[in-house]
């Protein structure tokens, strides 16, 4: 099988042990397959977007998603073919997914990379860059929520954002980590507020009950005041300095 030039997803659940304690084995699937039926609900579709472009106004964009996807244990992959037009829908489809981890009791950390991978499933076959980097990244995250690795900052792959996904933020980066973490997030709770999916504190709140973890839960819900703060920065000519 030849390499691709794949965009792709990495999440992992925080806390796998215990929550697998909390739901058992049949609740623990039926999580994962509430999180896969948002994957299949937009796979195959064309979506629409107003893309805004830096000035004020919006330019038409339209990407057409078919991704694939994989999950084992406590990882879950999902990737699609690299296409600058598919990136914005892509990362929509992982804001939907992280949201649901939420509301199912799931939560996720992950990553998003790009690059030349080989992934197939049917021979169970995971090779290339984009995963050791998603994996590095995820890793170095103190929170639920996504971050996109370093290879997103290297052309042509920096210039296909809808900045509606988005956020410049690093806050969350472990200090030993942050080569992998450089400061550009999914803007997944604009996504939550956006589909008026309930009270995001008392859904957050429910899942820390591992101390561990707890500090974690509270860079959550700093980045989910932040992003509602910030809901309109790339309409705005300031530079976001205080968590970039």
């Amino acid at each position: 099988m030849n390499p691709k030039t794949v965009i792709l997803a990495l999440f992992d659940v925080l806390g796998f042990e215990s929550r697998l304690s909390v739901l058992g084995l049949g609740g623990m699937q039926s999580a994962y397959d509430s999180l896969i039926a948002i994957v299949n609900q937009m796979n195959g579709t064309v979506v629409i977007h107003r893309m805004p472009v830096g000035d004020g106004t919006f330019c038409p964009a339209m990407g057409y998603l078919s991704t694939e996807q994989a999950y084992f244990s406590d990882t879950i992959l999902l990737w699609a073919t690299y296409d600058e037009f598919r990136v914005p829908a892509f990362c929509q489809m992982c804001a939907s997914l992280l949201c649901e981890s939420l509301r199912v009791g799931l939560p996720l950390r992950g990553a998003l990379s790009v690059g030349d991978a080989i992934l197939d499933k049917s021979r169970g076959v995971y090779l290339g860059a984009p995963l050791i980097e998603a994996a590095r990244t995820e890793a170095g995250q103190a929170w639920i929520g996504v971050s996109f690795g370093p290879s997103f900052g290297v052309a042509p792959y920096n210039r296909s954002f809808d900045a509606r996904t988005i956020l410049p933020y690093k806050k969350h980066c472990k200090p030993e980590r942050e080569n992998y973490v450089q400061g550009l997030v999914l803007d997944w709770p604009r996504y939550w507020r956006e589909n008026t999916l309930g009270d995001v504190q008392a859904t957050i709140c429910g899942l820390d009950t591992q101390l561990d973890f707890s500090h974690y839960y509270g860079n959550t819900l700093d980045f989910f005041s932040y992003s509602e703060a910030q809901h309109d920065w790339f309409l705005s000519s300031q530079h976001l300095s205080a968590n970039t």
